[in-house]
């Protein structure tokens, strides 16, 4: 996930986390410090993308006139920088929430998923040779499970030619699948990818 992205969850969960009712006080400094960021202007930003999609609004106490919803065109060193403003999450800020903290667990367990056939691999003592031989192994399974599209066949049949795809790729896609890491249709996607080249 973008930097960015991580950035927005951090506030969203910050602003949730403390609502009393839908609005959160903070101010510049405070909200820097809870999503571990020290550019002020880098959380400012990625608080002027929410506001500006509707994900989140923002707020703030003027004398003699109440709140004041940020518009977009406010200088930030007077609406960020001076004094407190209150955030608050919109109907669309808690499905945008939701959808990339999935995203966030599914890349989560996509890395635990590689690691986990690393782990496999060492234990059946399927070691390649090198380490640059077993990323290329892991991006020839990446290719053959649809990870990596397969319109270069040109490239897969240089590696072949070259000794690149060994009769570890049938072990390697066996032990993908038995860690769950590919279906069985993917196990066939490889088969077919082996047959053509």
């Amino acid at each position: 996930m973008l930097r960015s992205r991580h950035l927005e969850l951090r506030i969203l969960r910050y602003v949730r986390v403390g609502m009393s009712d839908r609005w959160r006080a903070t101010t510049l400094p405070e909200l820097a410090n809870a999503v571990n960021s020290q550019d002020w202007g880098e959380v400012t930003d990625a608080l002027k993308r929410l506001d500006q999609r509707d994900i989140i609004q923002i707020r703030k106490w003027i004398d003699q006139e109440g709140f004041a919803l940020y518009e977009g065109e406010e200088p930030n060193d007077g609406f960020f920088h001076h004094g407190s403003f209150e955030v608050g999450i919109t109907a669309n800020g808690r499905a945008y929430q939701e959808a990339i903290e999935e995203r966030e667990r599914s890349e989560h367990v996509a890395q635990g998923g590689w690691e986990t056939l690393t782990r496999q691999l060492a234990a059946h003592q399927l070691i390649l040779p090198s380490v640059s031989l077993l990323d290329k192994q892991l991006a020839k399974l990446a290719r053959s499970v649809g990870l990596v599209t397969n319109h270069d066949d040109q490239l897969a049949k240089l590696a072949r030619s070259i000794g690149l795809v060994t009769d570890h790729d049938d072990q390697l896609a066996k032990l993908a699948q038995s860690v769950g890491l590919v279906t069985d249709h993917a196990f066939g996607q490889t088969a077919d990818l082996r047959d053509a080249l």
